[in-house]
C-alpha cells in the first residue's frame, strides 16, 4: 500500500511538470486534463499542496481563456481547502491572491481586484523578507565558519612555529 502511494506521489510530480509544459506550449485543453488527473490523485492520497496547486493551474487556464466565473469558483474551492488544511505556504497564498486579483479584474469588480492585489503584494513582501532573512542567516554562518577556519589555521601555524623552535633548541 505504501509503495502504491509513493508511485502516485511520483505520478503527481510528473503530471504537474507535464501540465505546466503543455500550458506553456499553448496546449491548454491537454494541460487542463492533466490538472484534473492531478487534482483527483492528490486529493485521494492527501497531497494537499499539490491538490491546491492543481486548482491554481486550472484557475489560471480559465483566466487566460477569459472565463472568470469558472476561475472564481475554482479559486474559492482552493481557498476553502487552504483553510481546511491550514496551509501556511506564503508562495501558495501569494499565488491565490494574484489569481483572485486578475479574476476580479476580468469580472469588472475592481474593488475586490485591488483588495486581492494588495494581499498579493503583502505576501510578496513577506516572501521577499523571508528570503532576505534566509540569505542573511546563510551569510552569517559562512562568515562565522570562515572566521573559525581562519583562527584554526592561525593556531596550526603557531603550533608549527613552536614545534620548529623546540626542535632548534634541542637539535
Amino acid at each position: 500500500a505504501e509503495n502504491r502511494k509513493k508511485e502516485k506521489r511520483y505520478l503527481v510530480v510528473a503530471y504537474s511538470a507535464y501540465a505546466h509544459y503543455l500550458e506553456e506550449n499553448g496546449k491548454v485543453d491537454s494541460a487542463l486534463a492533466f490538472y484534473d488527473k492531478i487534482e483527483t490523485i492528490a486529493k485521494n492520497i492527501n497531497l494537499n499542496k499539490q491538490y491546491i496547486s492543481a486548482l491554481h493551474g486550472k484557475a489560471n487556464i480559465y483566466i487566460k481563456r477569459e472565463k472568470p466565473q469558472t476561475a472564481l469558483s475554482i479559486l474559492q474551492k482552493a481557498e476553502k481547502e487552504i483553510k481546511k488544511f491550514q496551509i501556511d505556504d506564503i508562495d501558495m497564498l501569494r499565488s491565490l491572491h494574484q489569481l483572485y486579483g486578475t479574476t476580479y479584474k476580468q469580472l469588472g469588480d475592481f474593488r475586490s481586484s485591488l483588495t486581492h492585489f494588495e494581499k498579493y503584494l503583502a505576501y510578496n513582501d513577506s516572501l521577499l523578507n523571508k528570503n532576505t532573512q534566509k540569505a542573511i542567516n546563510e551569510l552569517e554562518i559562512k562568515y562565522k565558519t570562515a572566521e573559525k577556519e581562519h583562527a584554526l589555521q592561525l593556531q596550526k601555524i603557531k603550533l608549527e612555529k613552536e614545534r620548529q623552535e623546540k626542535q632548534r633548541r634541542e637539535g
